[in-house]
């Protein structure tokens, strides 16, 4: 893969830089002054939108999903030791799913980063007892390496965790934790509205040392919101700058018309409805007029639970679960933009990739597993009509990989809660071709994106927070 520093994560890396120029890395006491002086300068177009200075020793960093932040806060700790001769950091996520991710990530990057610096990042990753021991002889105890400790809330937040024990190797004390503590690391927190549970905050203040939050969200929370912001690239300045594509909607309501009801009470009713294509919520309240919903001249005489009455004795009600019907429907138009989309990229050498948000795990893994069997039977039909075509000879090639030995569907795979466990366990189990699947999807996103790979249609749920 091939890596290259875009303008925007250079100037999130300079800012920093510019808000540390003066900062005691040992104390930690003068961050407030270092902001307030950062942002008074009047000679930079990239300061931050919020400027409220909090008392705790946080840098945020607003960055879209997308944007690429993981490879921000990763050239960041190189930034950190270069000119500032920085060596001991710790990351912190809140899944082991986004933990695997980072670790490839770290992977991938290794050869840029030692291209740009002539160095390289002694990672450690802590998932259990099993891993203690190279963090308390090497992260601990080699003071001056260059290393970076990765791993999960869960991991500090209960005293009876292993890093919050003593150990004979120490030949101290102390606990595993409070020696990580003596080196004086700099922290950076991952997805932080998914890291501020009273336990994990209680010990992670120990630490008592700068800390960098790097989120497209942040806490709600007075004591934990959004502050000392060095950069921001909210979802507006990434559509502004093209960063990402507009959302291309495909109704599959038998209606047309794309207006639906999301929620209603007596405080309001959320509406989604589509606006040249890109789909919007707009709450509306009694007595509002119906037009920026596409509904001139009508307005809401009364709102009740999930219900919404209109001046054209229309009646609007917060739509059902999908019918089988409306599933298939999704499915086909889907299978079809795949198709559509893949040989073009194909020819590019992009891997098309296809992900479905489903309600529930039993209607892909169960006895009666609806919507992988209809997404089986649409996507044969499917293939069957393009095979007519004429196509390039690579990517008929290309579809041949469709099936294994055993005439088997391999196109898609599912990942639910609770299969990280699995793909750990058995994906070095050939024969369990469910685990490998999985732990191609969660660990081994380069293969994944591989043509020799026929996986490209994913399915999780919804509420799947790694998703």
């Amino acid at each position: 893969m091939i890596f290259e520093k875009q303008d925007y994560q250079r100037h999130c890396i300079d800012n920093i830089k510019s808000i540390l120029v003066h900062y005691d890395f040992k104390t930690h006491s003068n961050l407030k002054q270092c902001l307030q002086e950062f942002y008074n300068m009047s000679n930079s177009s990239h300061l931050p939108p919020k400027k409220n200075i909090s008392d705790n020793l946080n840098i945020d960093i607003l960055m879209e999903t997308g944007t690429g932040k993981t490879f921000t806060y990763l050239n960041l700790i190189f930034e950190l030791h270069k000119s500032f001769q920085q060596n001991k950091f710790i990351l912190f996520v809140p899944r082991k799913a986004i933990l695997e991710s980072i670790k490839q990530n770290i992977q991938l990057t290794k050869d840029y980063f030692y291209i740009q610096y002539q160095k390289h990042i002694k990672t450690y990753f802590y998932t259990g007892r099993e891993s203690q021991s190279a963090i308390i002889s090497q992260y601990i105890k080699n003071t001056d390496e260059l290393s970076l400790l990765v791993l999960t809330n869960s991991a500090i937040d209960k005293d009876s965790n292993i890093l919050n024990r003593a150990n004979e190797s120490l030949f101290n004390t102390k606990s595993i934790f409070e020696n990580i503590i003596a080196l004086n690391p700099i922290s950076i927190i991952d997805e932080p509205h998914l890291l501020k549970g009273e336990a994990f905050k209680q010990n992670f203040n120990k630490l008592k040392s700068l800390y960098f939050r790097f989120g497209a969200t942040f806490p709600k929370e007075k004591t934990d919101e959004l502050s000392n912001m060095a950069y921001c690239l909210d979802s507006m300045s990434t559509f502004r700058q093209y960063l990402v594509k507009q959302i291309r909607v495909n109704n599959a309501s038998t209606k047309g018309t794309g207006l639906r009801l999301k929620s209603a009470n007596k405080k309001g009713a959320i509406f989604i409805y589509n606006n040249s294509d890109i789909e919007q919520e707009i709450i509306l309240k009694k007595g509002d007029d119906c037009g920026k919903i596409g509904l001139n001249g009508i307005e809401i005489m009364n709102i009740e639970s999930n219900k919404v009455y209109l001046s054209n004795k229309q009646i609007i009600e917060k739509e059902n679960a999908l019918s089988q019907e409306e599933i298939s429907r999704i499915l086909k138009i889907a299978i079809d933009l795949h198709f559509e989309k893949e040989l073009t990229l194909f020819e590019k050498n992009i891997k098309a990739l296809s992900l479905f948000f489903i309600p529930n795990i039993a209607d892909f893994r169960g006895d009666k597993a609806f919507i992988k069997d209809e997404f089986e039977a649409l996507y044969k039909a499917k293939r069957k009509e393009i095979l007519k075509q004429d196509l390039p000879k690579s990517y008929r090639e290309y579809l041949t990989k469709d099936f294994d030995e055993s005439g088997n569907l391999r196109v898609h795979q599912g990942y639910f809660s609770g299969d990280a466990k699995l793909s750990s366990k058995d994906s070095k189990n050939q024969d369990n071709q469910e685990a490998a699947d999985i732990a191609l999807i969660l660990k081994d996103k380069e293969k994944l994106l591989s043509f020799d790979t026929s996986l490209r249609f994913i399915f999780s749920v919804w509420a799947l927070q790694e998703g």
